[in-house]
């Protein structure tokens, strides 16, 4: 195989460890809730009861009981759907708790009762990414950036929606807003990488990976991210020295096996095989360091013109180990049925 194969085989799109959403904490802002289809009663007795409904829904979330908060808040809101305050915490506790289509219906109602509150369609925005209604969300977060162009986080999750539809310009160019609102934003500048790496804009991509990290210089899976990056730029020896603080930092099978590959790359064979066996000492069942050992004792047999026959039976039982312990791996079977044949048949 060519180095153009190995190159697409072995760099992994940074898109599968980075574009996290940003969650919106606990808030006291101005939120309301639409009312039941029966209207509750209004009038000053019944605001009295839902205050003081209120105050017991906040004194149990300062006691760290959730439960009852949203109970006794539920009561305030039924007795008196503007209480502000009451709604604005459920919706955010209903969130806290993972059930966001309950959440998404807190937060449509306080659109429909209060329009102009971008935090309003922040939030809607959220739940309909959490929920996986891109589209909406997308619609959310403009319509939360009409009403407050410097909302830094709408624009943050907006370009992270636009990377989930391969909307490539829209989400760098949301992505760059979000970190022009918010320098200091690593998670901001992380997913300014990722969306220039999609694009294939290597070097700013690089760049960002690396203001990321000045913000952050212990968050290993954005290293490897810099990592591939510097892969596709063919720079591997600065990926190798990325890869060597990984591994000083965390180290696992697949951290070892990706300074494995740069060290491949290189055309280290004897130290990118050391480095697949640290990455089997960690985890013996760990599939892709077999896979790479193989791949890289068949390169060495090729090398050879088949002279090197333990190189060959190296790799045929790397391989063999990998599909025991992940069977569906086409590629690789493929491998042991081509090079289960000598140098030499191969030739006749």
């Amino acid at each position: 195989m060519g180095a153009s194969n190995r190159m697409s085989r072995v760099t992994v799109s940074p898109r599968t460890i980075l574009g996290t959403l940003t969650a919106f904490m606990l808030w006291g802002g101005a939120i309301y809730l639409a009312g039941c289809a029966s209207a509750p009663p209004t009038g000053p007795a019944s605001r009295v009861a839902a205050i003081d409904s209120y105050v017991q829904g906040v004194l149990a979330y300062n006691r760290g009981d959730s439960d009852r908060a949203i109970s006794d808040l539920q009561g305030a809101v039924r007795q008196h759907p503007d209480l502000v305050m009451a709604h604005a915490m459920l919706g955010d506790l209903y969130q806290s708790k993972h059930d966001y289509k309950d959440a998404l219906s807190q937060y449509q109602s306080t659109i429909e009762l209060d329009p102009y509150g971008y935090k309003n369609y922040y939030n809607e925005g959220l739940m309909f990414q959490l929920l996986n209604r891109v589209k909406d969300a997308v619609a959310a977060y403009l319509r939360a950036l009409e009403l407050n162009p410097k909302d830094a986080l709408s624009a943050q999750n907006l370009g992270v929606a636009y990377l989930r539809l391969d909307d490539l310009p829209n989400a760098v160019k949301y992505c760059r807003l979000s970190i022009e609102l918010n320098p200091q934003s690593g998670p901001g500048w992380s997913n300014l990488a990722v969306a220039l790496d999609e694009s294939r804009q290597y070097k700013e991509a690089e760049d960002a990976y690396r203001h990321a990290l000045e913000l952050d210089s212990t968050h290993v899976e954005l290293a490897v991210s810099l990592t591939n990056n510097l892969i596709a730029q063919q720079r591997y020896t600065e990926a190798q020295s990325v890869m060597n603080q990984v591994v000083r930092i965390e180290d696992s099978a697949p951290h070892r096996k990706r300074l494995g590959d740069t060290l491949f790359l290189e055309k280290k064979y004897v130290d990118a095989l050391g480095e697949y066996a640290r990455a089997l000492k960690l985890d013996p069942r760990y599939a892709p360091a077999l896979n790479e050992t193989g791949w890289t004792l068949i390169t060495e047999y090729n090398q050879s013109l088949g002279l090197e026959e333990d190189k060959r039976n190296g790799a045929l039982d790397a391989w063999q180990k990998s599909l025991l312990i992940k069977p569906n791996q086409p590629r690789i079977a493929q491998l042991l049925k081509t090079y289960s044949l000598k140098f030499s048949d191969e030739l006749k």
